[in-house]
């Protein structure tokens, strides 16, 4: 899959070693200030993490609401990493680890509604993921108000309790030991790094990330880089899982 000069910019280069092929790197950032290719990231979120539960409610959800909405209101942002102009990688990630959910249905209940009942008429089988859906955001809403019961009371609005790696992933073509090292390119590490940066630079204390608990690449992954496994608090996933937290305090 490859886009349009016009669908990448504004871009940000990252230095990498020298490589031992030709190879064109770049990330190309989304925020609210910066719009996310929505069609981009919907295709590789289905590509890399086909039994999420967000590419379960299908593509429409995804361009129209997650990836669309959901940055433009500052609550996820993140990163695709372009090789040689094609989309290879990706990371989404949020300020507001147990709050965004509750503020993206506070502030955009409507929006979402509709959204999941399109979704619904396009696509019957949805309604299966819906359970699990609302676990999730039930999980959420849950921590965030233990949470907050640590707060000042005279703040009325949810004070951040860290951020937090929601989603990462590379195709397989750009994760092999012969692409390593022909390139000198490691694209989950260079996602990793842009968003734990973005985070720290903001204040964010505490990154957190939740991994399967049978996926032990992933574990071993942030192990190296200095995240520890925690004790991970009733997640709402379907799937055992593993909490893991990188700290700065």
């Amino acid at each position: 899959m490859t886009v349009s000069e016009k669908s990448v910019q504004p871009a940000f280069r990252t230095p990498v070693a020298q490589s031992a092929v030709p190879v064109d790197f770049r990330m190309v950032d989304f925020d609210e200030y910066q719009a996310a290719p929505v069609s981009v990231l919907a295709e590789l979120h289905s590509r890399i993490l086909p039994t999420s539960p967000l590419v379960r409610l299908g593509h429409r959800f995804m361009e129209k609401f997650y990836y669309n909405v959901l940055p433009k209101g500052g609550l996820i942002f993140g990163a695709i990493a372009y090789v040689n102009e094609t989309p290879a990688a990706f990371i989404v990630a949020t300020h507001d680890s147990s709050g965004f959910i509750r503020s993206a249905i506070r502030h955009f209940w409507l929006r979402m509604a509709y959204e999941c009942g399109m979704s619904l008429i396009t696509n019957p089988s949805v309604l299966k993921v819906v359970p699990e859906a609302v676990s999730l955001m039930k999980a959420r809403l849950a921590e965030w108000r233990h949470r907050s019961k640590d707060s000042v009371p005279k703040f009325k609005a949810p004070i951040p309790h860290g951020g937090e790696i929601l989603s990462i992933g590379t195709l397989p073509d750009y994760q092999t030991p012969k692409f390593h090292r022909e390139t000198k390119l490691n694209l989950a590490h260079e996602l990793l790094n842009f968003a734990v940066n973005r985070l720290q630079d903001s204040g964010t204390k505490v990154i957190r990330c939740v991994v399967d608990a049978d996926n032990k690449p992933a574990q071993f992954f942030y192990h190296c880089r200095g995240w520890r496994r925690e004790s991970a608090p009733d997640s709402g996933w379907k799937v055992p899982v593993v909490e893991f937290a990188l700290r700065n305090e």
